[in-house]
C-alpha cells in the first residue's frame, strides 16, 4: 500500500519543487598574496613574525610598492626630535563585477602589512575605511592593539587582518576603494620613537558572497494537472489490480 501512495504523491510532489537560488563568490586581491622570504628557502611568511624591510622589498607588487620612493615602504620615521616624518597613507581599489539577479550576502575585507608597531603607545590607525561603506579604523586598531596578548606588535612585524563587512550598498556597484592612514607614534628602529608611522603594506583582498533570489514554486496549470491526475489515476488502476490478481 505504501508503494501505491508514493507513486500517486510523487508526480505532483515534483511540480511544486522550489526552484534552487544562484550563488557565487567573488574574490578580488591587489598586492602580493603569497609573500616569502628570499633568505629562508622562499618559506611562506607567517602573520606575527618579525622579518627585515629587505624581505618587504623583495615581496614587491603594485599597487603598493613603489621601490624607486623609500624603498618601497609607505610613509616615513623620523627619530623624536627630528622634522621631515610622513605618515603611511595609501588607498587602493577593487574592480569585480556582480551577477546579474544576485545580491551580497556576506563580504570580509583582508589587509597584509607589516611594521604597525602596534606595541608603540596609543593608536597607530589614523584611518581604515571602505570609501562610502564601513569604517574599520576602530576594529583593526583593536585587533593591531590585541597582539602577543595584548602588548601590540613589534617594530617590522608582519601581520594579516581580515574584518567582515556589513555595509553591502557600497560594494554593489562592483567596485571598492579602501583607505589606510597610519599615524604616530611608532618605533624607530634603534632610534627611539617616531611622531609618524611608516609600513609596508603587503596585499589586501575582498571577498564578496553573493546569492540569487529564489523564484516562487511554479504553479501547475489546469491542464498540466489533468494531466498528471489522469495519468495517476490509470497508474492506480493498474496497480491496484495487480495487486488484487497475486492475492
Amino acid at each position: 500500500m505504501k508503494k501505491l501512495l508514493l507513486f500517486a504523491v510523487t508526480p505532483l510532489a515534483m511540480l511544486t519543487l522550489p526552484s534552487v537560488a544562484l550563488a557565487s563568490s567573488i574574490v578580488v586581491s591587489v598586492g602580493n598574496t603569497a609573500p616569502t622570504n628570499p633568505f629562508d628557502s622562499n618559506n611562506p611568511l607567517i602573520s606575527g613574525n618579525t622579518y627585515g624591510s629587505a624581505v618587504y622589498t623583495a615581496n614587491n607588487a603594485p599597487p603598493f610598492f613603489d621601490i624607486s620612493v623609500n624603498g618601497g615602504v609607505c610613509g616615513n620615521e623620523v627619530p623624536q626630535p627630528q622634522p621631515g616624518g610622513v605618515n603611511c597613507d595609501k588607498s587602493w581599489t577593487f574592480n569585480y563585477v556582480i551577477p546579474g539577479g544576485e545580491t551580497i550576502t556576506a563580504a570580509s575585507l583582508t589587509l597584509a602589512l607589516a611594521d604597525i608597531d602596534s606595541a608603540s603607545t596609543g593608536n597607530q590607525v589614523s584611518l581604515y575605511q571602505v570609501n562610502g561603506g564601513d569604517v574599520l579604523t576602530g576594529a583593526l586598531n583593536t585587533a593591531a592593539e590585541a597582539l602577543h596578548g595584548g602588548t601590540g606588535s613589534v617594530n617590522t612585524e608582519y601581520d594579516v587582518f581580515t574584518f567582515s563587512l556589513a555595509n553591502f550598498g557600497a560594494l554593489s556597484g562592483g567596485s571598492a576603494t579602501v583607505h589606510l592612514t597610519l599615524q604616530g607614534p611608532a618605533a624607530a628602529g634603534l632610534f627611539g620613537t617616531s611622531d609618524t608611522n611608516q609600513a609596508y603594506v603587503i596585499s589586501s583582498t575582498l571577498n564578496i558572497t553573493t546569492q540569487g533570489s529564489t523564484p516562487p514554486p511554479a504553479v501547475p496549470e489546469p491542464a498540466s494537472l489533468l494531466l498528471v491526475g489522469t495519468g495517476v489515476v490509470m497508474g492506480l488502476r493498474s496497480r491496484v489490480r495487480n495487486f488484487f490478481g497475486r492475492r
